[in-house]
């Protein structure tokens, strides 16, 4: 390595072979090492793909491709990405070999790099030799069932407030603004269902109001895991997947002045409650 990191150069870019592409996905360009049979290939396709090797680990060249070399030439499997076959008869431009989701009940296959650019998640097994891939369709599932149980766990309360105990007409503390907190007193109380989100980006969200899925009546045609939507989300309208859904008990609250508003039971406070200071501090009478 270079003292200064913009001079390192790839070791393609080192033998001026422009020309040089990935055998073992269909991404031109990129970083490239040179393999044992003269041909080229991206780190981190070499790192994924099972049975392909380093000579010398240590600078992690050449690549050893002899063991899956058979398989460029006849593997035959379509990128749920870009679609194309891992080798087929389209054009000798497509190369490469489709890897498959590591749940082993999915069929999903893609190329390591579509499925880098498209957000499949990359994990290290525990050996630290060799990674697992979840394709996006398997992270929702594997979310919502992490959600499922942490929105069903009966010991899982928030600053040990419990649901029970909340009648009508009682009067709570509850923020008015967002820089203070005021009496106020439940009106209402039902079970809401709350949305799940995956979006673009890889964020994770449990709290979308059915009327801010704006694609879908979800009261009608609820979505299924893994269906795009458009959603209202911090007042901005964002694309992501369904990731599943959970009921949650909302408080109607009103406050001394007429106003009213929703609050989950973790967000606002009975009288008996050990309320914090931040809240004592900035609570308005």
């Amino acid at each position: 390595m270079p003292d200064n990191p913009r001079e390192w150069q790839c070791d393609r870019c080192m033998l001026a072979d422009y020309d040089a592409a990935c055998c073992l996905c269909p991404l031109r360009g990129g970083p490239l090492k040179q393999t044992t049979c003269k041909q080229w290939a991206h780190l981190t396709c070499s790192l994924v793909i099972t049975n392909v090797k380093f000579d010398r680990q240590i600078v992690w060249k050449p690549i050893d491709i002899s063991v899956v070399q058979p398989f460029l030439e006849s593997d035959r499997t379509t990128c749920c990405f870009c679609s194309q076959k891992s080798n087929g008869n389209i054009s000798n431009y497509i190369m490469g070999l489709c890897v498959r989701c590591t749940n082993t009940q999915c069929m999903e296959y893609f190329h390591v790099t579509c499925a880098h650019r498209e957000g499949v998640l990359f994990e290290l097994n525990d050996n630290l030799t060799s990674f697992r891939l979840l394709c996006k369709k398997c992270q929702m599932n594997k979310l919502y069932r992490n959600s499922s149980i942490h929105h069903h766990n009966p010991n899982h309360q928030q600053n040990d407030r419990r649901e029970g105990n909340i009648e009508l007409d009682m009067m709570v503390i509850a923020r008015y603004s967002p820089n203070c907190y005021s009496y106020a007193r439940i009106v209402e109380h039902c079970d809401e269902m709350m949305h799940h989100v995956q979006f673009v980006d890889n964020t994770f969200v449990d709290n979308i109001h059915s009327a801010d899925i704006l694609n879908r009546d979800c009261e009608k045609d609820r979505p299924m895991i893994g269906d795009p939507i458009e959603v209202i989300w911090n007042k901005e309208q964002l694309h992501g997947k369904y990731a599943g859904c959970h009921k949650t008990k909302m408080y109607r609250i009103e406050f001394d002045n007429g106003l009213q508003t929703s609050f989950k039971r973790e967000d606002f406070y009975k009288l008996n409650d050990d309320i914090p200071k931040r809240v004592q501090t900035t609570k308005i009478e």
